[in-house]
């Protein structure tokens, strides 16, 4: 899930990936103006070294027991 947190991290999509369609910055912009939350698993976001408020504004971190509850209502988690 390390690519996950990294993408919630405000900024870290810009440098990620190839430039053009389907840059990762482009995808999160869209994710942010539809309002959709991104949960960053707590663990990983520790792990890691980021702090909660260097998340995006749509990124949360997420207590593991979130994910699963989300994953148990039929939500896919999305692998990195």
């Amino acid at each position: 899930m390390d690519e996950g947190v990294r993408l919630g991290v405000r900024g870290l999509a810009q440098v990620l990936g190839p430039r053009g369609a389907g840059h990762p910055a482009e995808h999160m912009a869209e994710l942010t103006e539809q309002g959709v939350r991104i949960d960053c698993a707590a663990p990983d976001v520790e792990r890691l070294g980021f702090e909660p408020d260097a998340l995006e504004t749509n990124a949360h971190v997420a207590p593991l027991q979130r994910l699963a509850d989300l994953a148990a209502n039929g939500w896919r988690l999305v692998p990195t």
